[in-house]
C-alpha cells in the first residue's frame, strides 16, 4: 500500500460561518481595502473570493425577488472556508473584532429604533462568539 503524500490542504483548519456572518467578515474585508485605496488583495480574501462571489450572487438574486429566501439564507445557511496558516486565522479574528467594534458604535450611538438595536446587539453577540470559537482553534506554540 503506497502512502499518501500530505499536501498543504490537509493542514487546512476549516471554519463555519452563518451566512450572515460571512458576510460581515467579507464586506469588512473589502471596506478595509478600500480604505487604503487598494482592491482587496490580502490572501484571505482571495482564497474564499469564490465562496464569496457565490453568496453574494445568490444573495443579490434572491434580494430582488424572494425576501423569504434571502432571509432564509443569511439566517439558516453556513459559509464553509478554510484558512491555510496561523496569520490567516490572526486575521479572521481580527476582522471580527473590527465587525464587533463597528456594531458597538452603532449599538453605543442608538442610531435606529429599538427592534435595529436589538438585531445590532444579536450580531454583536453571536460574532464574540466566533471569535472566540476561532481563537480557540488555532494551534498552540509549539516550545522549544
Amino acid at each position: 500500500m503506497a502512502a499518501r503524500r500530505r499536501s498543504p490542504r490537509d493542514s487546512d483548519v476549516s471554519l463555519t460561518f452563518s451566512v450572515w456572518q460571512f458576510v460581515r467578515v467579507m464586506v469588512r474585508l473589502e471596506e478595509s481595502a478600500r480604505l487604503r485605496g487598494q482592491r482587496p488583495r490580502d490572501q484571505l480574501y482571495q482564497r474564499w473570493q469564490a465562496s464569496w462571489r457565490e453568496v453574494d450572487e445568490e444573495l443579490t438574486r434572491l434580494g430582488k425577488s424572494n425576501p423569504d429566501g434571502f432571509a432564509e439564507l443569511m439566517m439558516d445557511h453556513d459559509a464553509v472556508v478554510s484558512c491555510q496558516s496561523i496569520s490567516q486565522l490572526n486575521q479572521v479574528v481580527r476582522v471580527i473584532e473590527e465587525v464587533i467594534q463597528q456594531l458597538s458604535k452603532s449599538i453605543s450611538s442608538k442610531d435606529g429604533n429599538a427592534e435595529q438595536l436589538r438585531h445590532l446587539r444579536f450580531e454583536r453577540g453571536e460574532l464574540d462568539k466566533l471569535k472566540k470559537r476561532i481563537a480557540h482553534r488555532r494551534p498552540a506554540r509549539k516550545s522549544s
